[in-house]
């Protein structure tokens, strides 16, 4: 099978985990000889800020002089980018060649694998035959059922819990947290961001013996907040591997893609939920004081839109509604009944380029949010790869 035909099929399995214990996920790495193994590892959970705080502690790590692994999702514009060494995506190729195998080997020992648990275990036999000397790893949803809690780590962070995932974590924060803090092991210390900080976790941290590290609250930028997670997880693993203090501000400065990035006159944040959105309304009010704005939104129909909604008329002239290119994408209809139930009139229902095209008309500050899947097609108007 080609790289597209073999993404495809693995696009085909379910997302993420339908069980109740990793017991299927520990026997097919047991098959594989336990890659997860052979490898030290920083592991990440939370609802939001995990994927910036896992790119700064991997920069860090490697301007320090380390061969990092680092795994993430959800990605942006590639399969690839969930799995990279240095920074650097593994290649069509060695997707192609490691998926070939694999999918046919852990399916005759886990049938039910879902497109997650293999994608993991892609990663970790890759880190491992790549003889990387440490990895960052990020967990999917949860924490204490994910297929990345198979790891022992030199360190776990928590970097925060809001309501995400509630069909699957449980309907309350305390339940969310409890799932975040599945990631806590023996005797293994936890570094926790300022809204991660709840009792269940300290509890959990406790009957482990884990040395708990919490993090204060940054107002008025959010990714300064992931600085401050990334800085204490990078000074709590100073005390057992040599770390340059150079890399680490290095390291701080990183940010994935769409993370508060502007392109001309355009922001684009993947902010998907009313956390995420009270953090980018923060960011706004930092960085662009009494400046209105343009949303083009677009959102997984499984999200609290009606919160979302709310949060972000705040700061709206305009809100362009889109359906994404998700198969669990809410409908524009539906997002501008919520908004006429509001009181708010000023929305259009269009696709992403039409919505770029008249947003940049308009003196607004144009920003682009609400779903990873929105992205791609936003900023390929810019830069002119596809047409309407």
């Amino acid at each position: 099978m080609t790289y597209d035909e073999l993404i495809a099929a693995l696009f085909s399995k379910r997302s993420q985990f339908s069980h109740s214990n990793l017991e299927d996920v520990k026997a097919v790495a047991r098959a594989l000889g336990n890659p997860e193994k052979s490898f030290p590892c920083v592991h990440i959970a939370g609802t939001n800020g995990k994927g910036s705080v896992a790119l700064k502690i991997a920069g860090a790590l490697e301007l320090s002089g380390f061969k990092v692994g680092l795994f993430t999702s959800p990605h942006l514009f590639s399969y690839r980018e969930r799995i990279q060494v240095n920074r650097v995506m593994i290649s069509e190729e060695e997707v192609t060649s490691y998926l070939s195998s694999l999918i046919p080997f852990i399916e005759k020992i886990y049938p039910a694998a879902s497109f997650f648990e293999i994608s993991t275990f892609l990663a970790f036999n890759y880190f491992k035959e790549q003889k990387i000397d440490i990895a960052v790893v990020e967990a999917g949803i949860g924490g204490r059922l994910d297929t990345t809690n198979i790891v022992t780590p030199l360190i776990s962070v928590i970097t925060s819990i809001g309501n995400d995932h509630r069909e699957v974590l449980g309907p309350t924060m305390e339940q969310i947290a409890l799932h975040k803090a599945g990631i806590i092991k023996p005797s293994v210390p936890v570094v926790v961001g300022p809204f991660a900080q709840f009792p269940v976790i300290d509890q959990v941290a406790q009957a482990n013996n884990s040395c708990l590290y919490t993090v204060k609250k940054a107002p008025g930028f959010y990714d300064w907040e992931n600085q401050n997670i990334a800085r204490k997880t990078l000074e709590v693993l100073s005390r057992v591997i040599p770390l340059n203090d150079e890399a680490i501000e290095k390291g701080l400065l990183l940010r994935p893609l769409c993370r508060f990035e502007k392109i001309g006159g355009v922001i684009f944040d993947v902010a998907h939920n009313p956390d995420g959105f009270t953090k980018l309304i923060e960011a706004l009010g930092t960085f662009f004081p009494g400046r209105r704005c343009s949303f083009i939104l677009g959102m997984s129909k499984e999200k609290d839109i009606e919160t979302s909604l709310t949060i972000l008329s705040k700061k709206a002239s305009h809100f362009y509604l889109v359906e994404t290119k998700s198969k669990r994408s809410a409908s524009p209809e539906k997002m501008g009944e919520m908004l006429l139930s509001k009181g708010i009139s000023t929305f259009t229902t269009c696709s992403a380029w039409q919505a770029m095209e008249s947003a940049l008309s308009q003196e607004d500050l144009v920003v682009v949010c609400g779903s990873f899947y929105l992205m791609q097609e936003a900023r390929s108007f810019l830069f002119g790869k596809v047409s309407a």
